[in-house]
């Protein structure tokens, strides 16, 4: 179960959590994520230092508001090591990153995490032309390395290269939603 604080209407309520429900549907998990673990009295403890995070989780409560889980735990956690309180926060940077495009409904940003932040776009094509030659060897030479693990890829559908021009199979292949990846075959 998940829950969000979720602000009151009017200021004399106090803001309560309220059950939300997880929209993000599961594609993968975090990759090189590094930081401390530590044991404390309350059980383990991980401090995030780093890594990607390939899964950022949408909650959403009830009335329909939709909350980016990923980047409000990052602030809570920026919070609770400030020395000094601020009305807009912390002054801990988060990034966030849009990869790809298969949704292509609009981006809403409901701004619970401070005003240090920033949103992006990233596509590999275009980050691989900056990077230069070396990284992109290297980079290939890991998937090379990696690909039944790490880069392993699922199919849902099998279509022949001849049964491609149909438009039963058009609307299979033609589908833009993660875990929905069709092989053309020969």
């Amino acid at each position: 179960q998940v829950y969000a604080k979720e602000e009151p209407k009017n200021v004399r309520q106090e803001a309560e959590f309220v059950e939300g429900k997880i929209l993000t549907r599961f594609t993968s998990s975090l990759d090189e994520v590094f930081g401390d673990l530590t044991v404390t009295e309350s059980g383990l403890q991980f401090q995030e230092k780093g890594g990607i995070d390939f899964q950022p989780i949408t909650v959403l409560v009830p009335g329909g508001e939709e909350f980016p889980f990923t980047m409000m735990a990052m602030e809570a956690a920026a919070v609770k090591r400030m020395t000094e309180w601020s009305r807009y926060g912390s002054n801990e940077y988060k990034q966030l990153y849009i990869y790809g495009a298969l949704d292509l409904a609009p981006t809403t940003l409901n701004r619970g995490y401070g005003f240090s932040w920033g949103i992006g776009g990233w596509l590999l094509t275009p980050f691989m032309m900056k990077a230069g030659r070396e990284v992109v060897e290297r980079m290939q030479a890991r998937v090379v390395a990696e690909l039944t693990t790490t880069f392993a890829s699922s199919y849902s559908d099998r279509i022949s290269l001849a049964e491609s021009v149909t438009p039963s199979a058009g609307a299979k292949y033609g589908v833009r939603r993660t875990g929905q990846k069709a092989l053309i075959t020969f």
